[in-house]
């Protein structure tokens, strides 16, 4: 699959729904929960499912999301990496929501 953008390890898609893989090896059904496989560290996301080779993160972006600003929409997928890192940050600790 060829992806419009580089993966920034933002972890928003990770955070968005449980990869198929994910729900498997940890059991989970719904979707809508937190995967026990993400983890962060300094800002960057990382999948402990990666090491085993079963989860193809980093291959790319291309996520259908917005970001808002001042009343102003960006699609999320094109903003810079640091700055997608910067919003699930906040997202993290509970600064904004779904």
């Amino acid at each position: 699959m060829n992806f419009p953008y580089a993966c920034s390890r933002c972890g928003c898609c990770c955070l968005a729904s449980v990869c198929v893989v994910g729900q498997r090896v940890y059991g989970l059904f719904e979707k809508e929960v937190r995967c026990p496989g993400l983890s962060f560290q300094n800002g960057m996301a990382s999948c402990k499912l990666v090491a085993f080779n079963l989860v193809p993160v980093g291959d790319g972006c291309c996520i259908k999301a917005r970001a808002f600003k001042n009343g102003v929409e960006y699609d999320f997928v094109a903003l810079p990496a640091d700055t997608k890192r910067q919003i699930v940050g906040v997202t993290l600790k509970g600064g904004c929501t779904k």
